[in-house]
C-alpha cells in the first residue's frame, strides 16, 4: 500500500544523489585546474598570459555550472532562459579571448583573418541555436533536446580550445626538444651585434662545428667562443647564419647582418614596435619590446632567398 503523502513520480534531479559531481565530472576539473597551472608556470610572470589562463579557467568553470543547471531545470521556467542568455554570453567571451590571443601572436594577416571568422561563425551559430532555432521547432523540440545543446555549446567551447592544449598539456609535438628549445629562446633584435647568434644547438638546423672554435670579443673585453654556425628554421622563424655563441641564454639577430647580407630594413617605431621589411617595404619579420625584461622580442622573421655575397 502506498502512503498519501508519498509522490507516484520521483524528481529525476534526485536520481544522481541531487545533482553532485560525479567521479568523472571531479576528474575533468582536476585535469583542467593542473593544465592551468601548468600554463602559467610556464607563463614565466608573462602577466598577459597568467591573465588569459586565469580568465580562460574562471570563464569554464562557469559555464560548466551553467550547462547543468541549464540542463536540469524545469523546460517551462523562465530560469532556462536566463541561462541561455549566461551560456552564450560565456562562451562568447572564451571564443572572442582565444581569437584574440592567437591572432595577436603575429600570425600572418590570412590566418587572422580565418581566425576571427570562424571566432564570428562559433558566436552567430550559438546566438541562432539558442535564441532562434527555437522559436521556429516550438517548445516541445526545444524541451526534447537539451542535451544536444550542452554538446553544441561544449562543441564551440573545445574547438578553439584545442589552439591552445598542444602548447600548455604536453602535446607529443611539445615534446620534440628542439620545440622545447625554440619556446624557451627569446630572441631579441639587436642594433649593436655584428651577427645572428643563438646559445643552443638544438636551436640550429645544418650545424657545422668550427674546429678551432673562434673567438669573439666583447665590447668589455671578454673572449666567447663561437662553435660553429648553422640555420634557425622552425615555427615562424627562417634565419640562415647563425652562430652558436658558448654560454649565450637569449638569441641575437643582427640588423647589420640583415641589412648587409639580405639588404633588409628593420624599423624600431615608438610604440614600441619593430618591422623588418625588403627594400619594396614588403614586411618579413616583427619583434616587441618587452617591457618587463627589456629588449625587442622576435615574434617572426623569414629571412628571403640565399644571403648576399
Amino acid at each position: 500500500m502506498i502512503a498519501a503523502d508519498e509522490p507516484l513520480l520521483h524528481d529525476p534531479l534526485q536520481a544522481d544523489g541531487g545533482g553532485g559531481f560525479s567521479w568523472l565530472t571531479a576528474l575533468g576539473f582536476a585535469f583542467l585546474t593542473f593544465n592551468s597551472a601548468m600554463a602559467i608556470y610556464r607563463s614565466k610572470g608573462d602577466a598577459g598570459a597568467v591573465a588569459f589562463v586565469v580568465f580562460s579557467y574562471v570563464d569554464l568553470v562557469l559555464l560548466f555550472n551553467c550547462l547543468r543547471w541549464y540542463e536540469r531545470a524545469h523546460p517551462a521556467s523562465p530560469r532556462r532562459e536566463r541561462l541561455k542568455v549566461a551560456i552564450w554570453t560565456l562562451t562568447t567571451l572564451l571564443t572572442i579571448a582565444f581569437a584574440n590571443r592567437l591572432a595577436v601572436s603575429s600570425v600572418p594577416v590570412l590566418v587572422q583573418i580565418l581566425v576571427w571568422a570562424m571566432a564570428s561563425a562559433t558566436v552567430l551559430g550559438g546566438f541562432y541555436a539558442f535564441f532562434l532555432h527555437r522559436e521556429r521547432k516550438g517548445d516541445d523540440v526545444d524541451a526534447a533536446v537539451p542535451n544536444e545543446r550542452v554538446k553544441m555549446v561544449l562543441s564551440a567551447v573545445l574547438a578553439p580550445l584545442r589552439w591552445r592544449l598542444p602548447q600548455t598539456a604536453g602535446d607529443i609535438r611539445a615534446q620534440d626538444p628542439r620545440d622545447i628549445a625554440l619556446s624557451a629562446t627569446r630572441f631579441i633584435v639587436d642594433s649593436g651585434a655584428t651577427s645572428h647568434a643563438v646559445g643552443n644547438p638544438l636551436l640550429l638546423e645544418g650545424f657545422q662545428s668550427y674546429v678551432p672554435p673562434r673567438l669573439a670579443t666583447q665590447a668589455d673585453g671578454t673572449n666567447l667562443h663561437i662553435l660553429g654556425i648553422g640555420r634557425v628554421q622552425r615555427g615562424n622563424f627562417n634565419i640562415p647564419n647563425v652562430s652558436l655563441v658558448e654560454g649565450l641564454v637569449d638569441g641575437l639577430i643582427s640588423t647589420y647582418q640583415l641589412d648587409s647580407e639580405h639588404g633588409l630594413n628593420t624599423n624600431f617605431s615608438d610604440n614600441g614596435v619593430c618591422r623588418i621589411t625588403q627594400a619594396d617595404g614588403n614586411q618579413v619579420g616583427g619583434a616587441i619590446f618587452d617591457t618587463q625584461r627589456g629588449g625587442y622580442v622576435l615574434r617572426f622573421l623569414d629571412v628571403p632567398g640565399p644571403a648576399q655575397e
